[in-house]
């Protein structure tokens, strides 16, 4: 499978979301990702990763809920 079939799969797998920030809350959000990455003795996610994992927890909290 070459490169662009791969990335052609993966495209069609995953759907990109675009989330605007003002300045003080995009410094705020990596202060956060920072902060949680030190105390779990990590490294830090990326903001992408870090948002992707709150959508994730909100979404299995809403379907909790609505059992």
């Amino acid at each position: 499978m070459s490169d662009a079939e791969k990335n052609y799969m993966v495209d069609k797998l995953i759907k990109k979301i675009q989330v605007l920030l003002t300045e003080p809350e995009f410094e705020e959000l990596n202060r956060i990702i920072l902060t949680k990455a030190l105390e779990d003795k990590q490294r830090p996610k990326s903001v992408s990763a870090f948002v992707r994992e709150l959508i994730q927890i909100e979404i299995n909290k809403q379907n909790s809920e609505t059992k």
